[in-house]
């Protein structure tokens, strides 16, 4: 649980230094306490400056949009309020109550800061920048591909341009501490239930898995009659790392169950994640511990683990033909690099510079492998176990996507949130270290669950009326996930969350295992791989492919007849380079020439682009 209560939580307001206090009259001080008032707070945030007259830049046909409002400094967030149009209602709000809109973001979602004045060089401000000019222009980089511009009025003359742009310097130098001190407290719950308060009902269907029933509920729904909900994690004394129940084989026990838990990396033992209405299981689990012996000790929990009732099982390591944490780290800063504003690569080069952050070709292989896996599950009855090495980066990205290709319930919009909440929040991804949220370790940082967006949106666009949700959403979770002040990106398992805030015998060696790679299935030796020697840092030995998964995927797709016969809710996605695009909407929103054309800024823009399309379409039918 979350210790501490909000009144805990304080920041010192942010005064500008002596050589940079402008003359403040008292006409001034009321209007800077009416603007203040009149911003609306959510609990625990307050104001550390306001300017009002700013104008924020916004995309448009001539590319010189702007619109008026006051810009604020809080102690969580930069905030722009745009003043009330001839067309708004009386007393319509005009910023909201949450951290994340179109106008806001939040202090540590802010990656860079620029000041910009036409008689210097524009500078770039840290927590120990001094300004010496007035700036008429301030640019935040968002880590979200968000790129805001904000200019202030008088030719850069105006002194609360100066003392706002510093707040916000001093702000977001803080911004970790005061995250880290609001991790430690009560602060979070308190926001969240704010939050939470104004959420739609439909919201209650999602499940959150952190009571017993919510297991139980979803079991039922998967129809999984030979798996029970076992508590024996409950005190996560078993693994910290491991959400506090598990579905496990029916007949297994928990006094079974635990000699399981010291053969794997983290002791995270292999445990069900889906069932396929055909009969096959999706589980998942971490290496086999390199100390395991089982010529000295009883691997039978094991064994009845991994095969599940099945007469086989195919082991598919994650890591291979896949991209690594570190991998993907570089890929994306590279991606992130090219797709600003200030890239350097010219535009006859940009496409080739975009194949080679290998941004797309990581993407096309979780894709493709995560399809294969799909193919595995519903060709027959088997049980199937991902294997990684901590099992909390690329499994919960294969495991996920397996579930949106083959359950159309995942595919909803409670099902989807349900589906990460099972599979990344309580499965123990570790969003603080992976999203750096906190700025404390970036050798850890690779947006592994920003990956598995992209890849959700490439099956968007495939087949689009098989998801009812749309890209909006998907780039709203992806915003999200740079919001540090709720818990669900915050913490690294279910464990840390809570902390703050049985298989017979007879099974045992009589089924046959499986090593899936490279898209065939490689029959084993031995049931175990690491029986009669070592584990190999390789992996493990490979016998000759005796089933290819091409020859499978034809039987799956045709009927005698040579008829297509794809099985019922199963999505089976391209993934050749063509069909995997860039996600512009998310990764071009920097760049206002590229833009152009995608949104309408305005109704009236959108009524024209309307028009244009219709028009279009007219012509098109005439010839």
């Amino acid at each position: 649980m979350l210790s501490g209560s909000k009144n805990s939580f304080k920041i010192q307001q942010h005064e500008p230094g002596p050589a940079l206090r402008g003359p403040k009259s008292s006409a001034m001080n009321s209007r800077r306490n009416k603007n203040c008032q009149a911003f609306p707070c959510i609990p625990g945030e307050h104001v550390l400056e306001a300017a009002a007259h700013v104008r924020k830049i916004v995309r448009s046909r001539d590319g010189k949009g702007s619109i008026l409002g006051t810009l604020y400094c809080t102690n969580l967030r930069v905030a722009f309020v745009p003043e009330p149009t001839p067309g708004d209602a009386v007393g319509a709000p005009r910023c909201s109550t949450r951290l994340h809109s179109e106008h806001d973001v939040a202090l540590l979602c802010i990656r860079r800061l620029v000041a910009v004045n036409s008689f210097t060089k524009a500078k770039v401000l840290t927590a120990s920048s001094t300004l010496k000019f007035i700036p008429e222009e301030l640019i935040l980089y968002c880590r979200d591909f968000r790129v805001l511009r904000f200019r202030f009025h008088d030719s850069g003359l105006e002194p609360r341009a100066c003392q706002v742009t510093l707040a916000i310097v001093q702000a977001q130098g803080s911004s970790s501490v005061s995250a880290g001190m609001w991790y430690d407290t009560g602060a979070i719950r308190n926001l969240e239930n704010a939050w939470l308060s104004t959420e739609e009902s439909s919201s209650s269907s999602t499940l959150l898995f952190e009571r017993p029933c919510d297991w139980e509920k979803e079991l039922r729904r998967l129809g999984a009659a030979g798996w029970r909900v076992s508590p024996v994690n409950e005190r996560f004394d078993m693994a910290t790392s491991l959400p506090k129940y598990l579905w496990v084989p029916s007949r297994l026990l928990d006094n079974e169950l635990k000699r399981a838990f010291g053969h794997f990396n983290a002791r995270r033992i292999p445990r069900l994640c889906w069932h396929h209405p055909g009969g096959s299981d999706l589980l998942r689990a971490a290496g086999f511990h390199a100390d395991s012996d089982p010529e000295k000790e009883d691997v039978r929990s094991v064994e009845a683990l991994m095969l599940a009732g099945h007469a086989q099982c195919v082991i598919v390591e994650t890591a291979v033909d896949l991209p690594s944490p570190a991998e993907i780290q570089l890929s994306y800063l590279k991606l992130r690099a090219l797709c600003l504003p200030d890239s350097s690569v010219a535009d006859e080069k940009w496409l080739s510079a975009l194949e080679g952050t290998r941004w797309l070709e990581h993407v096309r292989a979780c894709v493709r492998k995560a399809c294969e896996v799909a193919v595995l599950l519903a060709e027959r009855s088997r049980s199937i176990m991902l294997q990684e090495s901590d099992d909390r980066d690329l499994n919960c990205l294969l495991a996920s996507l397996i579930q949106v290709l083959s359950d159309p319930h995942t595919r909803t919009q409670s099902g989807f949130q349900s589906l990460l909440q099972k599979e990344w929040v309580v499965a123990g991804h570790p969003f603080l270290q992976r999203l750096n949220l906190l700025r404390d370790n970036d050798r850890e940082e690779s947006p592994v669950f920003l990956l598995f967006l992209d890849c959700v949106w490439q099956l968007l666009q495939q087949f689009p009326a098989s998801f009812e949700f749309t890209e909006t959403y998907l780039l709203a979770l992806h915003d999200s996930s740079y919001i540090p002040f709720f818990s669900t990106f915050l913490f690294n398992c279910q464990w840390e969350r809570d902390r703050r805030n049985q298989l017979e015998a007879a099974l045992s060696g009589s089924g046959t295992m499986y090593l899936f790679a490279k898209g065939a299935l490689s029959p084993q030796t031995h049931l175990f791989p690491w029986k009669n020697g070592s584990l190999s840092k390789k992996g493990w030995w490979r016998a000759q492919s005796s089933e290819s998964l091409s020859e499978q995927d034809r039987s799956l797709r045709s009927s005698p007849s040579g008829c297509p016969l794809q099985p019922e809710g199963l999505l089976l996605p391209a993934s050749v380079g063509p069909l995997i695009r860039l996600w512009r909407r998310c990764y071009l929103r920097g760049s206002q020439e590229v833009q152009r054309g995608l949104f309408a800024s305005t109704l009236g823009e959108l009524a024209e682009e309307l028009d244009l399309l219709r028009g279009r379409l007219t012509g098109e039918g005439t010839c």
